[in-house]
């Protein structure tokens, strides 16, 4: 039982590494585009990820499952920072998915992307967590 939990500990590890290196090449590639991301408040999707959740409350009516939930909501950032195109795109429930996509329709705006120092269009793709709370 020790080793096998040592192997998945070092496949962990691994993938870890992985991301990292893929994310960094992804980093490299967009500012040699001249990319640079919206920003939420000063910070990047992480941020405003941490705001949604912020906000969001599981429907009292929904509460039948004792489970969480997640709704996956596509957007983008205009040029001008605002946020449009709020749809889920994966959801089992549809009132989550109305929950979703009305609190991301609250966002304030953002800072919008640029694009060789032009303003440009962002789409995103953001998982929202529904999670009781005990």
């Amino acid at each position: 039982e020790y080793p096998q939990m040592e192997f998945r500990r070092s496949q962990e590890n691994f993938l870890r590494e992985q991301e990292i290196r893929w994310e960094r090449r992804n980093i490299a590639i967009r500012e040699k585009a001249g990319f640079v991301a919206p920003k939420f408040r000063g910070g990047d999707v992480d941020d405003f990820a941490l705001w949604v959740n912020s906000q969001v409350s599981y429907p009292v009516a929904e509460r039948k499952y004792q489970d969480s939930r997640m709704v996956v909501v596509e957007f983008t950032v205009t040029k001008d920072g605002s946020v449009t195109d709020i749809h889920a795109v994966f959801g089992s429930d549809k009132v989550l998915n109305e929950v979703a996509e009305a609190v991301v329709s609250t966002s304030p705006k953002w800072t919008p992307g640029k694009q060789r120092n032009q303003s440009v269009r962002v789409k995103y793709t953001l998982p929202i967590d529904f999670r009781i709370q005990n």
